[in-house]
């Protein structure tokens, strides 16, 4: 059995007229937007807050996929693009769900990011 692929990532928010998100176009690949992440060690594995389950398509076989999300907004400063991507948006969750259209699982943690984000803090509870 092939070892599971572990990694993290950061669903970016800032509030300007609306709650917009933060996305990165892949510098490689099929060039998809995608939030930040990547492969990480288990030592943060206590510290992630949403997590979903995904399979990892590598050369042709399928690997079982573990990616763990944290929700954190942009409070100040701005966001810088690294050499792994060629574009970044910013955009409210129509635009982010349009640039996310090939993949259903991240449109979802946008919708339920909105949700929480809207929610009263007292009410607030981890995303499943």
């Amino acid at each position: 059995m092939s070892e599971i692929v572990r990694a993290a990532g950061l669903l970016i928010f800032r509030r300007a007229r609306e709650i917009e998100f933060l996305l990165l176009k892949a510098n490689y690949g099929k060039r998809h937007w995608s939030i930040t992440k990547g492969h990480v060690g288990t030592i943060y594995e206590k510290e992630w807050t949403l997590r979903y389950d995904v399979k990892s398509h590598i050369d042709g076989i399928v690997r079982p996929k573990t990616v763990r999300i944290w929700l954190a907004e942009q409070i100040s400063g701005a966001a810088v693009l690294s050499e792994e991507h060629s574009e970044m948006s910013w955009g409210n969750e129509e635009k982010s769900c349009h640039l996310l259209s090939d993949y259903q699982d991240m449109q979802e943690l946008v919708h339920d990011a909105v949700h929480f984000i809207k929610m009263p803090a007292g009410r607030r509870k981890s995303l499943p």
